[in-house]
């Protein structure tokens, strides 16, 4: 496979609701990959469109992917 990484081989997941994705299919997704022993991080702001633009929503989600991109894109 042409990737890193491939299925089967999931370090870590981001699982983010927004309008555009049904809450209940977001809770499936996050319980799945909590299932399947895969660490993954569930965030939710009911608040806010498909951008995050709150000051305190923005800052959590933006530190939320950085240190997942730190932890498993090194």
């Amino acid at each position: 496979m042409g990737g890193k990484y491939h299925h089967g081989d999931l370090r870590g997941e981001l699982v983010r609701v927004s309008l555009d994705l049904i809450a209940e299919q977001g809770l499936a997704a996050f319980d799945a990959l909590q299932r399947r022993g895969i660490e993954s991080r569930f965030l939710n702001f009911p608040d806010e469109n498909h951008w995050v633009l709150k000051p305190a929503n923005s800052l959590q989600w933006h530190a939320e992917v950085l240190g997942w991109m730190d932890r498993y894109l090194k």
